[in-house]
């Protein structure tokens, strides 16, 4: 799963587990039983790029 994310989202895999993790950490994401739940759209939607 991860490595199908990892190129849905055109990164490497060490990249995206890594930024899954600082979302988790700021509260903005929670990751459970291989599903993701977004806690915080609208911060992460203005994230800078």
């Amino acid at each position: 799963m991860r490595e199908d994310l990892a190129s849905l989202a055109g990164t490497a895999k060490e990249t995206l587990i890594r930024t899954l993790t600082d979302f988790k950490n700021e509260g903005l994401i929670n990751i459970q039983e291989g599903s993701i739940e977004v806690l915080n759209a609208d911060k992460l939607r203005h994230l800078p790029n």
